[in-house]
């Protein structure tokens, strides 16, 4: 089992808002979603949903331009966890997004753990 500081997940967070994705050059999403859960596995992970708006052409979530953003998340969480749980970072407008996640962003909670886990989510998380 993995034993991260409990306050590892704010602190990721706080860095990976997009406020702050916008002062590191990357496209500014409408929300940042972050929470541990299971991967399909059975181990834990980090999962990072990067929400544009429903409105964002297809050329500004083209994988040139946003995947250095991608990366840079992606290596944020392994550096600051140590590389104990593999980051899955993904893209979505916010149509994209499984309906439980998607309250998330509409009720302005971005960035807390959904009440449901992966497997009660429609469509799973993975």
């Amino acid at each position: 089992m993995t034993m991260l500081r409990s306050d590892t997940l704010s602190e990721l967070q706080d860095r990976i808002k997009p406020e702050e994705l916008a002062k590191h050059g990357f496209p500014r999403p409408k929300g940042v979603l972050l929470f541990k859960d299971t991967d399909s596995g059975g181990d834990e992970a980090f999962y990072v949903y990067l929400v544009f708006p429903n409105k964002t052409p297809d050329e500004d979530l083209a994988w040139k331009r946003i995947e250095p953003m991608v990366s840079w998340v992606r290596d944020l969480i392994w550096t600051e966890t140590g590389a104990e749980l593999y980051p899955y970072v993904m893209v979505k407008r916010q149509k994209q997004l499984p309906g439980g996640l998607s309250r998330l962003l509409v009720t302005g909670a971005v960035g807390r753990r959904p009440v449901k886990r992966q497997q009660e989510l429609p469509g799973g998380l993975a």
